[in-house]
């Protein structure tokens, strides 16, 4: 079985984590919620700096609301 997983799936979990809509999540990461939707399915590549862009946004805003200190515990 391949346990890869895409780079856009590995936000749209971190999304799904942080409880954050598509939109929530584009605002936050200040991207369009269409490139964002484009990445978690699939149909385009981010780079890394994109990743890393939108993932320090969320996590960001997970620290800020204490959800990731929730998450980290549970």
């Amino acid at each position: 079985m391949n346990q890869q997983r895409t780079a856009g799936e590995a936000l749209r979990t971190l999304r799904g984590i942080a409880g954050l809509t598509l939109d929530r999540a584009a605002e936050i990461a200040d991207t369009a919620p269409a490139y964002l939707s484009k990445v978690e399915n699939g149909r385009l590549v981010p780079t890394v700096g994109y990743v890393a862009n939108v993932t320090a946004a969320i996590a960001g805003h997970m620290k800020e609301t204490g959800s990731l200190t929730n998450k980290v515990a549970s």
